[in-house]
C-alpha cells in the first residue's frame, strides 16, 4: 500500500512552527529537548535543542497499512558561527488511534524534502542535489531517498533503489550524480571540521597565561 502526504506544515524561519497536527505535542517535545552538543555565539560548547539553531523544518503526515506517521525534517546548525547546515528527521507513529510515539531519528541526505510517500515498510522523499555545472546554492538535480520503517525503529536514509514506478517523479540514480553528492557531503564535513578547529584554537588562546607587565 502506497499513500501520499495527507497533511503538510512548514516553518521557514525555525522549527516550532511544524508542531501542528495530531502529533503536535510529541513533535514539540522532540524539537525542544536539549540533548545535543553545539556551539553558542560566544564560541563556547553547550547543550542545545534542534529548535535553538533551526533554519527551517517540515512535517508530513501519512498512513500505510494500519499505521499513521508524522515525518519531521529539520535543517539546523550545530555551530551557528559557521555556515554548515545539517538535516535530521524524526518519525512518529500511531496505531489504532493511540497517542503518537517517536519511532526513530536519523540524519537526512539533502536539505530539501518534497513528494513524501508513505509505505508499510519505508518512507521515501525527493530532494535536490548538485549536477555538473550547478552552483552550490542552486542545485538542479532531483533524487529520491528512502528510510526503512521497523516495528521499533527506523533505518538510515539511503538512495531509493526500487519502486520507481509507484512515483512518477522518481528517476534512477546515476554514478556521476553519486560522486557529486559525495563531494557535497565531504565539503560539508570539512566545514564542520574547520569550525571545530577554530573553536579549539580559541579555547587554547583563552587558556594561555597573560604576559606580566613589570611596573617601571
Amino acid at each position: 500500500m502506497v499513500a501520499e502526504t495527507t497533511e503538510h506544515y512548514a516553518d521557514q524561519d525555525g522549527a516550532l512552527g511544524v508542531a501542528r497536527g495530531a502529533a503536535a505535542t510529541e513533535i514539540r517535545a522532540a524539537l525542544t529537548a536539549k540533548t545535543r552538543s553545539c556551539t553558542g555565539m560566544d564560541f563556547q560548547p553547550r547543550r542545545c535543542s534542534l529548535a535553538d539553531n533551526a533554519v527551517s523544518a517540515d512535517v508530513h503526515y501519512g498512513s500505510a497499512a494500519d499505521r499513521r506517521f508524522a515525518f519531521v525534517s529539520v535543517r539546523w546548525q550545530s555551530d551557528p558561527t559557521g555556515n554548515a547546515v545539517e538535516a535530521k528527521c524524526f518519525v512518529f507513529v500511531t496505531v489504532d488511534g493511540s497517542p503518537f510515539r517517536l519511532l526513530g531519528e536519523t540524519e537526512l541526505i539533502g536539505e530539501s524534502v518534497s513528494d513524501v510517500v508513505f509505505e508499510a515498510q519505508r518512507i521515501t522523499y525527493a530532494t535536490a542535489y548538485l549536477r555538473p555545472g550547478d552552483s552550490r546554492s542552486q542545485p538542479t538535480g532531483r533524487r529520491r531517498y528512502e528510510i526503512s520503517l521497523g516495528a521499533t525503529g527506523i533505518g538510515p536514509a539511503t538512495i531509493q533503489r526500487t519502486g520507481f514506478g509507484q512515483t512518477a517523479s522518481a528517476q534512477s540514480p546515476q554514478r556521476g550524480d553519486d560522486a557529486l553528492e559525495l563531494v557535497k557531503r565531504l565539503y560539508e564535513a570539512g566545514e564542520r571540521l574547520c569550525g571545530d578547529i577554530r573553536r579549539e584554537l580559541r579555547r587554547e588562546r583563552h587558556a594561555l597565561p597573560r604576559p606580566r607587565q613589570d611596573r617601571a
